[in-house]
């Protein structure tokens, strides 16, 4: 909830809602007092996701009453702070960091995207990320932002027309050979692949992804690529120790 800046009645609010057009729909013709099972099975996801709601805020009043914050509100407080006391907190920062870098910014969540926004907007503020590489939704990251930086952190002009900004493809890797890069170009061609299972707002975030071929620095050489399948963790872990371990002898590093 913190992430959304909603509380738990605000959460049951928008699930009642969706349950009221529920309810009327007509019911499985085979048994003509049921829902479809499909229809069932979202009734009660609605429901628990209800409960859920409550145990979070009982979790939030519990972290109060101890004294207690974790992560997410560090960064619901600091976002609090930048809304409520405005340029007492933004000047502040901005005055102490004059360059913004913003890694891994595919793993950033709504809630931290718009703490950083109200920091930081219409600066010097640089995003790298890759929604390829988004693994964190299950704790607020959200990929879409990378297509919604311009949005988030550049103002429209006085027409309200978007302002430009440049975009770099970072496809040069410099600590890898050219042989490890040949094989990641071949791994990575399923990327370019429409998928059919993900929403359209993910598709258009994908088609604004142009996927370069990485290349190596001028100086890496060929290298190698070694292919071994263990059959236990056990067996994995030895045979790369041993790999290493033949390597460091020979002064490989």
């Amino acid at each position: 909830m913190n992430e959304n800046e909603v509380s738990a009645a605000e959460i049951e609010a928008h699930l009642q809602q969706y349950l009221d057009k529920i309810i009327p729909m007509p019911k499985s013709k085979q048994q003509r007092n049921d829902y479809q099972a499909e229809v069932v099975e979202t009734m009660d996801a609605f429901e628990r996701n209800k409960i859920i709601a409550r145990l979070a805020e009982a979790f939030l009043e519990a972290k109060i009453e101890h004294s207690r914050i974790d992560y997410s509100d560090q960064v619901a407080l600091a976002k609090k702070a930048v809304t409520e006391l405005g340029n007492l907190v933004v000047d502040r920062e901005q005055e102490r960091y004059t360059q913004i870098l913003l890694d891994e910014y595919q793993d950033t969540s709504v809630l931290q995207t718009r703490l950083l926004a109200g920091l930081f907007k219409d600066k010097s503020v640089i995003a790298v990320g890759d929604p390829h590489q988004s693994i964190y939704g299950w704790r607020g990251a959200s990929a879409s932002n990378l297509a919604e930086f311009q949005r988030d952190f550049i103002s429209p002009d006085a027409q309200g027309n978007a302002k430009p900004f440049q975009a770099l493809q970072l496809s040069v890797s410099w600590r890898n050979p050219q042989k490890v890069l040949d094989l990641a170009n071949d791994v990575a061609k399923v990327l370019d692949v429409p998928l059919d299972y993900i929403s359209e707002d993910q598709r258009r975030l994908l088609a604004t992804v142009k996927r370069d071929e990485l290349s190596p620095r001028p100086d890496a050489g060929d290298g190698s690529v070694d292919f071994y399948y263990g059959q236990t963790l056990n067996d994995e872990t030895a045979h790369v120790a041993k790999w290493l371990k033949e390597r460091m002898a020979t002064n490989w590093m």
